[in-house]
């Protein structure tokens, strides 16, 4: 793909719209995709037809996920969606859009069918919630501050914020999505506190 100097590339530090990451990084040959850190939205259609997708993780900063967002994606079984995302439009995920035509052989009408085998993993009362329940898709409530991924949030998950903050440790970006315990947008020292109190409080 040749190069155009009016849009930001992936190692940039301007915000990289999602349909113009899906054509940099040919997506539809991809299983899974890591999406930049600053991502905000993704659009519609931003990842159409990407036969062969099968897991996507939402990075934490995005706010909007587009109707049809991710419309046509048959493979796609597993989607972490974080506690950021406040909208998410129709059919954004677990549909296919079909092409039906009537007794002539003429174009008539599409038909949206339901993908069988979806699951959406996100922090409990967060929008993906009701997305999945309006929809029938099955999801997996995961309990925010429950940073080490054991299914609870103990003074472990405390231990390994501070640890992240000091540097001695990554996180993956599932992990960093569970990690805002203080609901503030940002991950720091005080997400550690936050957990320490949802700790004391339990």
């Amino acid at each position: 793909m040749p190069n155009n100097p009016s849009r930001p590339t992936l190692g940039g530090s301007k915000d990289l719209s999602s349909k113009q990451m899906a054509e940099e990084m040919e997506l539809k040959k991809l299983k899974s995709v890591k999406l930049p850190a600053n991502l905000i939205e993704i659009e519609t259609r931003a990842f159409y037809q990407c036969d062969n997708l099968t897991e996507i993780i939402i990075p934490n900063k995005v706010v909007k996920i587009r109707f049809d967002a991710f419309l046509n994606c048959p493979n796609l079984k597993r989607v972490m969606i974080p506690k950021s995302v406040i909208e998410i439009g129709e059919r954004a995920f677990g549909y296919t859009k079909t092409l039906l035509y009537d007794s002539d052989g003429i174009p008539d009408r599409f038909e949206y069918n339901k993908i069988e085998g979806i699951t959406i993993y996100t922090p409990s009362k967060s929008s993906a919630v009701e997305y999945a329940k309006k929809n029938g898709v099955k999801c997996v409530q995961m309990p925010m501050g429950d940073v080490d991924l054991d299914g609870k949030v103990t003074i472990q998950d405390a231990t390994l914020m501070q640890r992240y903050c000091a540097e001695y440790v990554i996180l993956n970006q599932i992990q960093l999505n569970l990690a805002d315990a203080d609901d503030n947008g940002d991950i720091s020292i005080g997400d550690a506190t936050a957990i320490q109190k949802i700790v004391a409080a339990n």
